[in-house]
């Protein structure tokens, strides 16, 4: 009998770590996929913003698919989403 509460007691403690585990890597790769957004985000409208563009709609497929829609002056707001359904809104008034 107490090596069956045992048991049950080192069950318990193992389902618990694995699923905080599996929380912490859920949380990792959204975070690495958002600063991979970010980065080809960086990348492909550092441009844009010298010359007077009014609107941009693009699709990058590098390591993944995203989505680019970035419109100009006179408030610039770059929106990228990802093909896992992520979306990001980056606004900057000048």
């Amino acid at each position: 009998m107490e090596a069956l509460v045992s048991l049950s007691v080192f069950s318990i403690c193992v389902f618990i770590y694995q699923s905080t585990q599996i929380q912490v890597l859920k949380e990792s790769r959204k975070r690495v996929e958002q600063t991979q957004m970010l980065r080809v985000a960086y990348e492909e409208v550092r441009h844009y913003r010298y010359y007077p563009i009014e609107k941009i709609t693009t699709t990058i497929d590098r390591n993944g698919k995203f989505s680019i829609d970035y419109s100009g002056a006179p408030t610039s707001k770059l929106t990228i989403s990802s093909e896992n359904g992520q979306k990001q809104v980056i606004a900057r008034v000048p």
